[in-house]
């Protein structure tokens, strides 16, 4: 069988805690007011962050702009262990359609794993 995207994401962060302060930077408010709410035990804010990653790797490539975290607002279903990466209205540039991003996340004991590809 044979794979094709447009482009792909990856990243892989260590399983350590952000500090408020950057928490703060990397997320939009409903993502924090979620993130308090959130089942403990897995590191969700690092994932949050590693999926941004993830879908700024894909986009870039696809885009040839800038996207910031305040671009985009991450929800994840634990589940099946997937994300939804949506852009926030305010992003109006980029590849006609492309607005939203599903991904795949992992997390181990010592590192968080999260991966996009856009068909």
């Amino acid at each position: 069988m044979l794979f094709r995207s447009r482009s792909v994401g990856l990243d892989a962060e260590a399983r350590t805690a952000l500090r408020s302060d950057v928490l703060a930077r990397v997320t939009v408010p409903a993502e924090r007011d979620w993130l308090r709410r959130a089942e403990s035990g897995v590191p969700w804010d690092v994932l949050c962050f590693s999926a941004k990653e993830s879908v700024y790797k894909a986009w870039f490539p696809l885009a040839q702009r800038w996207l910031g975290f305040e671009d985009v607002i991450v929800t994840f279903d634990a589940s099946t262990k997937t994300f939804r990466a949506d852009l926030l209205p305010h992003v109006t540039e980029g590849p006609p359609g492309l607005r939203i991003f599903e991904g795949r996340f992992h997390a181990s004991a010592d590192r968080v794993v999260t991966a996009v590809t856009v068909g």
